[in-house]
């Protein structure tokens, strides 16, 4: 396997869906207690890294609000239908995407 060949890659959409759907049940609520100790997030630019499902991508963008900007990536899109306004998708591997230096305030893996 390649460094970038994601092992879900393949995986039928229904129980890819499931697993990520079941992952953000379990890790979301500590993922936003660790963003309130940042602080406020209005108008922060974010890097998402592995947006998945898009459950943080979405909380994300509701916090930093419509001055703010979230950079979602992820190697395959199938579940980030319909990105709020503030979100730019970005389809591929973060290891080989080339992204403008010190542009984001907050970085989330």
């Amino acid at each position: 396997m390649s460094s970038s060949e994601y092992i879900f890659q393949k995986a039928k959409d229904d129980s890819e869906l499931e697993r990520l759907q079941l992952l953000e049940s379990i890790f979301d609520p500590n993922t936003r207690q660790q963003f309130a100790t940042i602080g406020d997030l209005t108008g922060k630019h974010c890097l998402e890294v592995g947006a998945g499902a898009g459950s943080v991508m979405r909380w994300l963008a509701e916090q930093v609000g419509d001055h703010g900007k979230i950079t979602a990536v992820d190697l395959n899109d199938r579940f980030l239908h319909n990105p709020p306004g503030n979100v730019e998708l970005m389809i591929g591997d973060i290891q080989k995407m080339e992204l403008p230096p010190l542009s984001f305030d907050v970085i989330h893996v």
